[in-house]
């Protein structure tokens, strides 16, 4: 039995249909936009909502099924209507779910399913094949993220179902080259409506900020306590966005030791890999208000409505420009602010790209450059992925460990202290292995991905975004061709509007660092071959003892690793010359159970070493003499200071001494004609 579309709704019932829709979802009229998405499914015709987060997509699916049914009626298998969701979302499946049981009290009008499960077979001949659905309208949600099976399964279910069945595609980041992809993969026909309406947030401040102290401090971070908070509810709820589920745990834990005189259960983390039962926790903390700082992957907040958030963080910027976007929509209420913290280096290399670019009306002249990337799913194929699986990315597929800078895009990424990321560091193996380029040809090798042009424009306007000097809002509206669409009512826009058109109104506090929790910086010596497989070996035979010694001889749970983590042993035995304390073993690596189980790696480590006395011998002798050498040029630079500082003190007394008589008569001086002395960082030649 195919669809049967209608062709001429009832006015009479269309109205009773906005009405019934207003008073179950809570809102005083519906838009213009919703109206006629709702409408296009009534006469079958595919249609592609283009809308911003917290526009009210989900009504636009919701309104065919409420022109057919109304909450209380006596259910008619033969008739009745039924919508199906395509969701790649969890948390948005249960957040819907709970609106329509809440709301129409009748479970059973709407259909949540995931596109793996969608695909298979068991739910074509279990659901698909009643005849119940012989009659219904599909309505399929492209939420934030797409997962790989996402690409396809609109069109296997379009094939498993009747003929006519009209497909309705929602979200909040649809860049024109996506829809073009997303229309061919989807299978939406020749006649597919599109409603298109601007995304741009003029209600949220927008700034770039540089990482001032070490990236391992989280020191920066501080800035989102107010200097007058006495209680939880004076710190604005915050989403802080991070890269690599170890960052976001380190970040609950930094702000629970340095705002210890809040609730500790007033900062929490989150990513995939936590219970089911502490997501909800957090996810109803975070509607009531209870949580006031979330650290958290892309795992968190896709298409739920958390309506108290009111500034997102993100530490480090994200993969693209559409999940960059999607973040910032996270903000709630009449006024919010977004804030990207990138390194020094991140910054300083982009902004040499957009300012030449700033001023190009070609928006993709650089659309044939860098089209080669650092790939962060090495074990997928570039030509297994759809280009909207390349734009979207759900939470299985970004919630993972990358490299804490988050560059895992950029040839140059580093981890912590600007340490290579190497395969401990990260699950995503040879992640930051260097771009080879032949002369005749461009090769590929593991860990190099080549990128699509709809990928090289994302990235494009994703550094424009970060490195312009104009306003932050003009790569965001180019991207997505805001200026083409319609805009709806929404907040007054917020004055201040970025750091670029009001700068002053940005002011960034300082933060002052006490103590000393950082990895120590610079070059290290690093263990002979030998010296390294043997202390590996006895640190691997070490953490099982441990973990005998800490959960017990007859528990199988736990593992050694689960005290002595792989990334910790290599870094041990790496830097094992350098292990001559418990402290030692804090300044190169951050392990958790050093307090209490530091002496015995240290034993373990010095009894490695007395084996090899010449190595260890020449380690610190070569130790010895960088650190002489460092003296030496400190003091130098101490000498050459002075030296500066005496050619500054005389300049500065002859120009001060100068004085002249102008046209008029009237005699004139310098003032202030330099305003502060050499920085260090000027080294002249002066001992020549």
């Amino acid at each position: 039995m195919s669809f049967v579309p209608v062709a001429s709704p009832d006015p009479q019932k269309l109205n009773e249909t906005r009405k019934i829709l207003c008073e179950v979802f809570n809102v005083p009229e519906l838009r213009s936009f919703q109206d006629e998405a709702g409408q296009n499914m009534l006469k079958g015709l595919d249609t592609i909502v283009d809308a911003p987060t917290g526009a009210g997509k989900t009504l636009s699916f919701m309104y065919a099924l409420f022109y057919h049914w109304r909450p209380g009626d006596i259910p008619n298998p033969k008739t009745d209507k039924i919508i199906l969701v395509l969701s790649p979302l969890i948390g948005l499946m249960k957040d819907q779910l709970l609106v329509r049981q809440y709301a129409g009290q009748n479970k059973y009008r709407v259909v949540l399913v995931g596109p793996e499960t969608a695909k298979k077979t068991q739910f074509q001949e279990l659901v698909l094949s009643k005849k119940r659905f012989k009659r219904n309208i599909i309505g399929e949600y492209g939420g934030d993220d797409f997962r790989p099976d996402y690409a396809t399964a609109p069109g296997i279910l379009r094939g498993r179902l009747p003929g006519g069945l009209p497909i309705l595609v929602a979200s909040a980041t649809m860049p024109p080259d996506v829809i073009t992809d997303l229309t061919h993969k989807v299978g939406l026909t020749s006649e597919c409506r599109r409603i298109a309406i601007s995304n741009e947030k003029r209600n949220i401040a927008l700034s770039v900020r540089l990482i001032q102290h070490a990236g391992d401090s989280y020191a920066d971070l501080f800035t989102l306590i107010p200097h007058n908070a006495a209680t939880p509810d004076d710190i604005d709820q915050t989403i802080i966005y991070v890269n690599e589920r170890a960052v976001a745990e380190r970040i609950q834990d930094f702000f629970r030791v340095n705002a210890s005189q809040f609730p500790p259960e007033s900062f929490e983390f989150y990513h995939r890999h936590i219970d089911q039962k502490s997501k909800d926790r957090i996810q109803a903390g975070l509607i009531s208000g209870r949580i006031r700082i979330v650290i958290s992957t892309d795992a968190l907040g896709l298409g739920v409505h958390y309506p108290l958030i009111r500034r997102v963080f993100l530490w480090h910027a994200p993969r693209t420009m559409c999940s960059l976007i999607q973040k910032i929509g996270r903000i709630r209420g009449s006024s919010g602010e977004a804030v990207l913290y990138v390194t020094e280096a991140y910054y300083t290399k982009h902004l040499q790209g957009s300012e030449s670019s700033d001023d190009e009306d070609n928006e993709d002249s650089d659309a044939n450059e860098g089209v080669e990337d650092e790939d962060p799913d090495q074990d997928r194929e570039r030509d297994d992925r759809s280009p909207i699986q390349d734009e979207f990315h759900d939470d299985e597929d970004m919630d993972q460990d990358l490299p804490e800078d988050g560059r895992d895009y950029n040839a140059e990424g580093d981890g912590e202290n600007g340490e290579p990321v190497s395969d401990s560091d990260s699950e995503n193996d040879g992640l930051n292995q260097s771009i080879v380029r032949a002369p005749a040809k461009r090769q590929r090798r593991k860990g190099v991905k080549q990128l699509s042009p709809m990928e090289v424009r994302d990235r494009h306007f994703l550094y424009q975004f970060v490195g312009t000097t104009k306003c932050r809002r003009i790569p965001w509206n180019k991207f997505f061709k805001n200026n083409d669409k319609v805009t709806i009512p929404g907040p007054p826009p917020d004055p201040r509007c970025c750091d670029n058109c009001n700068p002053a109104q940005f002011p960034v506090d300082t933060i002052l660092v006490t103590g000393d929790d950082r990895l120590k910086s610079g070059r290290k010596a690093r263990s002979s071959e030998e010296i390294h497989d043997a202390v590996r070996a006895a640190l691997l035979v070490l953490r099982e003892h441990l973990a005998e010694r800490q959960f017990g001889p007859d528990q199988v749970w736990f593992t050694g690793e689960s005290i002595l983590q792989e990334s910790v042993i290599e870094i041990l035995a790496q830097r094992a010359p350098l292990i001559n304390s418990v402290t030692s073993i804090s300044d190169y690596v951050k392990w958790a159970w050093a307090e209490k189980y530091g002496s015995d790696v240290l034993m373990a480590i010095q009894q490695i070493l007395s084996t090899f006395p010449e190595d260890s011998a020449a380690t610190q002798e070569r130790l010895r003499q960088e650190k002489d050498q460092r003296a030496k040029e400190r003091a130098l630079a101490v000498d050459n200071r002075d030296k500066m500082l005496d050619i500054f003190r005389g300049c500065d007394s002859v120009v001060d001494a100068l004085t002249w008589t102008d046209d008029n008569g009237k005699e004139c001086a310098c003032i202030q004609p330099f305003l502060r002395a050499p920085s260090r960082r000027v080294r002249l030649i002066l001992q020549r």
